[in-house]
């Protein structure tokens, strides 16, 4: 019997140290490092990030991301001229951008249009984006298109524009005057993402 006690009290001794090895914090700790390498280890500056791929790209209506960025354009540093070319390219609406301090425009300007009928957003066309740098003598340009009204009728006249440039709260309104049909099927009007100032194809 004496033998019995004597293994007993021994197996409860071995219990009782593998709990408290198992509760410390140290010997936590390699618990911790032995995580997959693309875990985030928080507050852990040279710890693995996760990958690449499970990043969600940012809108690049607010500026795009994963690519070297200059620095954002701010509303109060631009200063917008329309110009309207029926003439040659009926249908489009050209908007100069100007910067008084170098800067980059990258995506779509946020465009809402106000009519004789009420004010909505522009939709955004399929163009891909592209950085525009701008500065004191550079021009990148804003395009917007619409189906004339060939109708003969009244049709919508829109009057003025409500621009948030990329990346920007702040927005600004411009004088327009261009019309269209009241029907629809010739094509929604869209915005084009901001590109270098240059003379629109013939």
């Amino acid at each position: 019997m004496r033998v019995l006690r004597t293994s007993a009290l021994a197996l409860t001794a071995l219990v009782a140290s593998l709990s408290l090895t198992a509760c410390d914090p140290v010997g936590g700790a390699d618990a911790v490092d032995a995580l997959p390498t693309n875990s985030a280890k928080p507050g852990a500056g040279g710890g693995s990030s996760a990958p690449d791929a499970a990043e969600t790209p940012k809108d690049p209506g607010a500026g795009g991301e994963g690519r070297a960025k200059g620095t954002p354009c701010k509303t109060e540093d631009l200063s917008f001229d329309t110009q309207q070319l029926e003439d040659r390219k009926p249908g489009l609406l050209m908007i100069a951008v100007e910067s008084s301090k170098p800067c980059e425009l990258y995506g779509f300007a946020k465009v809402v249009a106000h009519s004789n009928y009420g004010s909505g957003p522009i939709d955004k066309s399929d163009e891909e984006p592209v950085p525009v740098e701008v500065a004191p003598g550079q021009t990148a340009r804003i395009d917007i298109h619409y189906p004339p009204n060939t109708t003969g009728g009244s049709g919508v006249t829109y009057s003025n524009l409500t621009i948030t440039p990329p990346d920007n709260t702040k927005s600004v309104t411009v004088d327009v005057g261009f019309n269209v049909g009241v029907d629809d099927d010739n094509g929604p009007i869209t915005v084009d993402p901001i590109v270098a100032a240059g003379t629109p194809e013939d």
